[in-house]
């Protein structure tokens, strides 16, 4: 509200944290790389709705 609210959003956040194939990461690197490019889209979505729904 206080920039006069959310025209548009972009999530433009990625990264591939291994060198390796995808067949030989690890849960540890998956899972982070999961959270990163998807979680962290879902719960920045998650946050602006309510706003772009008021259309502020």
């Amino acid at each position: 509200r206080r920039f006069g609210g959310i025209d548009i959003l972009i999530g433009n956040a990625g990264i591939f944290p291994s060198s390796q194939p995808i067949a030989h990461m690890g849960r540890e690197q998956w899972e982070r790389s999961l959270a990163l490019n998807l979680t962290s889209h879902q719960r920045l979505l998650q946050f602006c709705i309510p706003y772009l729904e008021l259309g502020i």
